[in-house]
């Protein structure tokens, strides 16, 4: 089992790819949410119901991934 260190080490690349790999991404899953684990994607799904159900099917913890909606449009984020 990977310690927490590792897991959350493993999330913030997830986030980092995630984010670099955003534009081709919005080709194939535009308008879906989609959950990344290891840098790759393990599901998406227009419907966060219904992606969630699919990582519970493949016994993924969903709070483990990282899920985040892959808009057509970009869009600029302030935080």
């Amino acid at each position: 089992m990977k310690n927490g260190i590792h897991l959350i080490k493993q999330f913030e690349n997830d986030v980092v790819w995630l984010r670099e790999h955003k534009d081709s991404l919005r080709k194939d899953c535009k308008n879906q949410f989609v959950a990344v684990k290891e840098e790759r994607v393990l599901a998406s799904n227009p419907k966060l119901d219904a992606l969630l159900k699919e990582l519970e099917q493949k016994s993924i913890d969903a709070a483990a991934v990282v899920i985040e909606f892959i808009s057509e449009k970009k869009i600029t984020m302030i935080y």
